[in-house]
């Protein structure tokens, strides 16, 4: 499971995409705005938001730097011999549990307290 802090500075990086926190906790992100509402859409930190992510972190062109750090990441975290191969490697990033991509948000949020300066980027 993710912890509250990942979660809130993931929703930080991602504050220009809409994503946000209410003040009950819940994390949400902001769906296509109508005339007559916002519609307000719970963010589950599943694959479909991870593929958020990823589009946000190419148009900040900074989605290679994450790349690299997470897989570096994941070697040291699993113990794999650093001849990993790409393949393992996208298997280890996207995989889920209880629904959530815990090793793919735990990564961002981990090189976001590393590396900020793609959160400044922001546009």
């Amino acid at each position: 499971m993710l912890t509250p802090e990942q979660k809130k500075t993931c929703c930080e990086f991602m504050r220009d995409a809409g994503w946000g926190v209410f003040k009950n906790g819940a994390y949400y992100r902001i769906g296509k705005e109508d005339k007559k509402f916002t519609d307000y859409l719970l963010i589950n930190f599943d694959l479909n938001d991870a593929a958020l992510c990823v589009k946000v972190m190419k148009r900040r062109r900074c989605w290679m730097e994450f790349f690299v750090f997470s897989r570096k990441l994941s070697v040291l975290s699993d113990s794999w011999s650093l001849t990993i191969t790409y393949d393992d490697f996208v298997v280890w990033l996207m995989t889920t549990k209880s629904g959530e991509a815990v090793n793919f948000f735990s990564a961002m949020a981990e090189w976001i307290e590393v590396d900020g300066k793609c959160i400044n980027h922001a546009k």
